[in-house]
This record gives C-alpha cells, structure tokens and sequence, in this order.
C-alpha cells in the first residue's frame, strides 16, 4: 500500500526535543549575506514541490529536532544572530527540508550543474538540504560560535562525495570540504545508552543471601538487605569465599570457591538483586527511584530520540520503495543496506540555504542526437525542462534543447514539460527503442494525460 505524501509532509510538523545545558557566551560578529532563491530556483510545476517543515525551537535552550525523514537537527543555544550581529533571544522559526535523490531536487527546481575547468558537469547526489531561519518575521544568521549540526540520512554509499553551498545570487556551486559519512547501527545505538542498574524485585523460594561487602558497589551498598536469586537454583551452600562482579544487563555474576585461596570458582551464577516482600522491598524500591529518577528521565529522552530517528527514517525510505524512486536512482548503486543500519551525513551549518553532499560527474557519453519529438498522434512535441535519467545513478541530465546525450549501454528514461504543462516521457523500454546514435532522430513520446496534482503522482507516471 502506498503512502500518502501529504501524510509525510505532514509529520514534518512534528518534532522531538532533548533540552541540555551550555554555558559559553559567543563574541559578536557581523552576519552572512541575505539568502535570495528568486533568480536561480525554478519548479518545473507550480502547484508541486517539496515542502519545508516548520520548526519552532527556543534560542536560549540547546534543542534536538527530529525531522521526518529521520535526520536530526542539532541547535545549540545561542546558535542565530540579528542583522546587527546580536545573539537572538527568544523564539526562531526554522524552515528545513530535503533532497534524498536527484528527483527530489528536480521537483524543487535545484540547479545540479557544476562547472570545472571550464566543463559542464552534473551533480550525483547524496543528499542536500536547506534550512534558513527567522525571528518575529525577520531573517537570522548563522552564529559562527554556535553551529547547527546536521545528521542528514543518506541512501548512498561511498565518500567520494563533497560538500557544496548554493550562491543562490551567481547560482554557482561554492565547494565547502570533504564530505563526513557515518554507518549507524540500531543495536550499537541501543547499546551506547547509559546503563541503568535493575529495579529490585521481590524475592521467591530461590532466593538466597551472602555475607560479604559491596562497598565496590554502590549500586548495592545504598540498600539493606540485599539477596540474590538465580533463575529456578536454590542454594544451599556456604562457602569460605564469594565474590560479586558486574555482569552484562544488571545482572551480577556471583563466584563460589571452596577455599580462600582457590583460584577456579566451582560455581558461578548470574543473579538478579532482590528483597524480602515487606518493608525491605519498600525501603528498596524508593532507594532506587530517588537514586536513579533522573538518569532514568535521560535514558528515557535519548532512547525516544533514537527511536524516533528510525521509526521516521525507515517509513520515508518505505515510502521512496512503494514509488519507484530508489529502484530508479539508488537501488543499484547501493543495494540493500541491512535492515538495522542507515547512513548519516554529517554538516556543519556555517551559514543558512542550499547544502548539498554531491560528485560531479560527466554527461554521458555514446550516442549524440538531435530530437525531434512527437506525440502518439506523430503531431510536433516542443518540450522543455528535458531530463534524462540512467537507472542507477543518483543524478539528472538537463538539456537546454533537443540536443541530447546519452549511453546506449543503459537503461535510460526521458521526459521533458509540453507547452500545456503536461509531462511527455519515454520509460526505458521505449527508449531501448532508439537504435540511431547520432544525427536527427524522430522520437514519438508518450503523454500523461491526466492532471498532476501530487508529486507521487509524477512518480507513478515515471517510474511506476
């Protein structure tokens, strides 16, 4: 069943927040250059784009916000700046969204050209973001002694990649640095969390008791009365030494010698701490919660922003499957990553707009054809914003007329926008049609007839 993009834009309202402490004061500085996106961005529809999800947080607190796709949002107190380059105070509106694949980033009308040595290149993408910020209807700037970090998701592996920002005035691409990528693990998360000893349970028939100190413990020295239990073994033993080690999930391993001196226990046991039902089960139980009431609160916050990492993570990843889009961009670069791991770009916001963790690449190479289109009817096709895609790669080829480029090694998809904002297109089974590799070559497209009104919508006439 296919999810609904408007749910997902949705949940973009949605957000987690894990508030700590931070105690440095930044130094005024002057603030970054307005971002300006009027010129240079361009939607290839304008009633279909990719949304920005609104994030209200509070300037004087640290926060943690949970985006829809999973990636998280790291805001230090103090991290936006006025025009004045004063440390904002108070409530600041973020805007943020995503660009998991090159299609995502033609729907928001991104440029993905890049320039190098004076050869047009194309962006393969491994992700890219935009965030901006304001306070009281009022842009905010970056505060370059407190930066947002980002840990955006990324379906692609390999760290050829670098980080660029968007000169959103020239529309030129500024290279930032090497790209950073993680590999995380669920249960190497899960783990990482801080240990917390088992509540005290009521002691059974198996329960049993030892004389010996556990000043090495505090854990247990706190209490009175300790037992033990071990699972269905009833001892009724006494030995001249037994000692007591920290096992693995708030168990202890407790070791019986038969003498003082042996060095080979003949039994050992993980056991569980336990009271007699009564007062010293009582007495226990508000031991435990006074002791670790807030350490419980903080394993709690932190698991829940785990959690909700790859709860959302894993449904946009659904949700890109159901519609055709990592069979189409990522799929064979990639293949299936485990179902317990994700990849993590890492960015350090220096200053608010386009993001991008991207590798130029050439146009295709091959074939070289002057198109001349048509529709079923064999009428005359003028087309704009004509993109060609090679299945399994994360990039767009943009062509400013019908001259086009292509490898007719691949299995490519075409599709440009007619006059009446229709999309004409050519999946790869028609297009493995075209057996002219140079010169004039009529090319007889098909239309989508009916109304565009999602951008699923344009998934299931491209790639469905």
């Amino acid at each position: 069943m296919k999810t609904n993009l408007n749910l997902l834009l949705a949940l973009s309202t949605i957000s987690l927040f894990l508030l700590v402490s931070c105690n440095e004061s930044p130094k005024v500085v002057a603030p970054q250059t307005p971002v300006n996106t009027i010129k240079i961005i361009s939607p290839p529809f304008d009633n279909i784009n990719i949304q920005y999800a609104n994030y209200e947080v509070d300037a004087s607190k640290d926060t943690v916000v949970i985006h829809h796709s999973g990636s998280k949002l790291m805001i230090p107190k103090e991290a936006f700046l006025d025009a004045n380059g004063e440390v904002v105070k108070g409530k600041v509106k973020v805007e943020y969204r995503e660009f998991a694949n090159a299609f995502d980033a033609y729907i928001g009308g991104i440029p993905m050209q890049y320039d190098s040595a004076e050869t047009k290149m194309v962006f393969e993408t491994a992700g890219m973001i935009e965030i901006k910020a304001s306070s009281n209807g009022q842009a905010v700037y970056v505060n370059p002694k407190n930066k947002i970090n980002v840990e955006m998701n990324s379906f692609q592996l390999g760290n050829q990649y670098n980080t660029y920002q968007l000169d959103t005035i020239s529309g030129k691409w500024k290279l930032l640095g090497k790209d950073k990528v993680v590999q995380k693990d669920y249960k190497d998360e899960i783990a990482k969390l801080p240990k917390i000893p088992r509540k005290p349970k009521l002691a059974s028939y198996y329960s049993f008791t030892i004389e010996d100190t556990f000043s090495r413990f505090p854990e247990l020295a706190m209490y009175k009365n300790v037992m033990f239990e071990s699972t269905n073994q009833n001892m009724g033993i006494s030995c001249p030494k037994i000692t007591v080690e920290e096992a693995e999930d708030g168990f202890y391993k407790l070791s019986f010698f038969i003498s003082k001196n042996a060095k080979k226990p003949i039994k050992t046991l993980n056991c569980e701490v336990v009271f007699k039902k009564g007062s010293d089960y009582d007495n226990a139980i508000k031991v435990y919660q006074a002791k670790y009431e807030k350490l419980i609160a903080k394993r709690g916050k932190m698991k829940s922003i785990i959690l909700q990492e790859w709860e959302n993570y894993k449904q946009i990843e659904k949700w890109y499957f159901d519609n055709g889009l990592m069979n189409v961009f990522i799929e064979t670069e990639i293949g299936y990553l485990e179902s317990d791991l994700r990849l993590v770009r890492l960015l350090e916001i220096n200053g608010f707009g386009l993001i991008n963790c991207d590798n130029p690449i050439a146009y295709p190479s091959g074939a070289d054809i002057t198109a001349n289109f048509i529709d079923e009817k064999g009428e005359k096709l003028t087309l704009t914003n004509l993109t060609l895609v090679e299945i399994g790669r994360n990039s767009i080829f943009q062509y400013p007329d019908s001259h086009i480029k292509f490898d007719p090694t691949k299995n490519n998809i075409l599709w440009g926008i007619t006059s009446n904002k229709e999309i004409a297109f050519l999946k790869a089974k028609d297009f493995n049609n075209i057996t002219n590799y140079s010169g004039n070559v009529t090319i007889k497209m098909n239309i989508h007839k009916s109304e565009l009104k999602s951008f699923q919508d344009i998934c299931n006439s491209l790639f469905i």
